[in-house]
C-alpha cells in the first residue's frame, strides 16, 4: 500500500462590495477557503459570506456550476470535490454586500489558488 501524504492550505479573500463605507458595511466580507490534497485527490471548502448562493440570494444560480468548472479546469480539482457554502449575512438595506458574480467568482479562484499554495503536510 502506497503512503500519501495529506496536505492543507487556507486562505481568505475581501469580497466586500467596492466602495462600501461603515455606514453601510460595519465588517468585511470574506471568501474563506481550505483545500485538501493527497496527492491522488483535491478537494475545496468554500465559506462565502453571503445570503445564500442562488435562490433568494442575488448570486446568480449558475454560480456554483461556473465556478466548479474553473475550478476543475485550472486547479483540478473535480466539481463533485468543491464544497460552497453561505454563511446567510442579513444586509439592512435587501442589497447586497458582496461584489458583483463575476468578481466574486474571480475572488472565489484566486481564494482557492492561494490556498493551494499555501499547502503544508498535515501532521
Amino acid at each position: 500500500m502506497m503512503n500519501r501524504t495529506l496536505s492543507a492550505g487556507a486562505a481568505k479573500r475581501d469580497i466586500t462590495i467596492p466602495g462600501a463605507d461603515d455606514r453601510r458595511v460595519r465588517d468585511p466580507l470574506f471568501v474563506r477557503t481550505l483545500v485538501l490534497d493527497d496527492g491522488a485527490r483535491r478537494f475545496a471548502v468554500l465559506a462565502l459570506d453571503a445570503v445564500a448562493i442562488g435562490g433568494i440570494s442575488d448570486i446568480p444560480d449558475d454560480f456554483l456550476v461556473k465556478l466548479r468548472g474553473e475550478a476543475e479546469a485550472r486547479f483540478g480539482i473535480p466539481a463533485a470535490h468543491l464544497l460552497v457554502s453561505a454563511t446567510h449575512t442579513h444586509p439592512s438595506d435587501d442589497k447586497a454586500l458582496h461584489c458583483a458574480p463575476d468578481e466574486l467568482e474571480k475572488r472565489c479562484l484566486d481564494s482557492i489558488a492561494a490556498a493551494l499554495a499555501a499547502r503544508a503536510p498535515v501532521v
